[in-house]
């Protein structure tokens, strides 16, 4: 997987943001991806609670019953 930032560029201004969470297509199936910020004092069970907020935001795009705790 690659992320990079999406935004715009003009002369008089300029606005990015890293695309951390993302979906990738591929004929009938759909792969889900979301990051994760750990830094000095992150707690990784509060790490992995968000990642599953995260996931569970990209499934509720595609599914009527996102279930949490999918990410592996």
């Amino acid at each position: 997987m690659v992320c990079s930032s999406v935004g715009y560029l003009s002369h008089e201004r300029a606005e990015f943001c890293v695309a951390i969470r993302s979906a990738l297509l591929m004929k009938d199936e759909v792969q889900l991806f979301a990051g994760a910020g750990i830094v000095p004092g992150s707690v990784a069970e509060h790490e992995w609670q968000e990642l599953d907020k995260k996931m569970s935001t990209l499934l509720s795009l595609i599914s009527d019953n996102p279930s949490l705790g999918v990410a592996s």
